[in-house]
C-alpha cells in the first residue's frame, strides 16, 4: 500500500507541473527558468522511465537499414524485462521523486493565488 500512495503522490506532484506548462497563462507565471527545468526534467523522467521498462539488451541495426543505423532495445514489450526494473532499483529514483516534489513546490508557488 505504500508503493501505491508514493505512486499516486508522483502522479498528483507531475499533474501540478503538466498543467502548468500546457496552460499558457499559467506557465507565463513560472517564468522561463522554472519552465526550463520542468521540461527537462518530466522529458528525462520519461526516458528512464522507459529504460526501467527495457530489458537492457540493445542491439545494433546494421548500416544501410530502412529505418538507418541506431541502437534499440530488443524485445523490450515482450520479455520479462528484469533487468529494467533491477536498474531502476538502483537508478536514484529517490533523489528523482525528491527532485519531482520540489519543482511541484516552486510550480505551486508560483501560481499562488491562481
Amino acid at each position: 500500500m505504500e508503493a501505491y500512495r508514493d505512486g499516486v503522490q508522483e502522479c498528483e506532484a507531475r499533474i501540478v507541473i503538466e498543467r502548468a506548462l500546457c496552460d499558457e497563462t499559467l506557465r507565463d507565471k513560472l517564468g522561463p527558468d522554472l519552465v526550463r527545468r520542468c521540461e527537462e526534467y518530466l522529458q528525462n523522467r520519461h526516458m528512464l522511465m522507459w529504460l526501467s521498462l527495457s530489458d537492457l539488451q540493445l542491439f545494433y541495426n546494421y548500416p544501410g537499414a530502412k529505418w538507418g543505423p541506431s541502437y534499440m532495445a530488443s524485445a523490450w514489450r515482450a520479455g520479462s524485462n528484469v533487468g529494467g526494473s533491477h536498474w531502476f532499483l538502483g537508478s536514484g529514483w529517490q533523489l528523482r521523486a525528491e527532485q519531482l516534489y520540489a519543482l511541484a513546490g516552486e510550480v505551486s508557488r508560483a501560481l499562488e493565488g491562481h
